[in-house]
């Protein structure tokens, strides 16, 4: 007789992110998985938080895997054509390997900016080095 046995992934949690909108590479964003609950034979859990391809396509880039429930990090920049919006998750995986997902949703503008506006910001940063350190000498 063989026996086997299955694992049921994690289940009952949530993905909060703080805050909901900011500036790419720039804003701290803090990404916490709440709530989540497994038998005790199926510790420890592990949390990889992940942001979504902006083109819809379901590729996930890992932003990193940790052992505990909050992650503090920048993010890149969501899709200028809706809204900013950058989906992040996290996917929740138990000692066998059973995980469970949530999504959630960000504005993340672009640090840079676009067209005008970029070129303008760096029509500025050049001449405040002018004026300032690189100056004639």
């Amino acid at each position: 007789e063989i026996e086997f046995s299955t694992s049921v992934p994690p289940l009952g949690g949530s993905m909060a992110l703080s805050p909901r909108s900011g500036i790419s590479l720039t804003t701290t964003f803090v990404l916490e998985a709440e709530g989540w609950t497994v038998p005790v034979d199926a510790l420890p859990l592990s949390y990889r938080f992940f942001t979504l391809d902006i083109a819809g396509s379901g590729v996930k880039s890992t932003l990193r895997t940790v052992a505990s429930l909050t992650l503090k990090t920048t993010l890149p920049a969501g899709n200028k054509e809706d809204s900013d919006r950058l989906d992040v998750g996290v996917a929740v995986s138990d000692a066998y390997g059973a995980s469970s997902e949530r999504v959630t949703s960000a504005n993340v503008q672009d640090s840079l900016g676009s067209g005008a506006a970029a070129l303008e910001q760096l029509r500025l940063l050049l001449l405040s080095g002018v004026d300032g350190d690189l100056g004639e000498h």
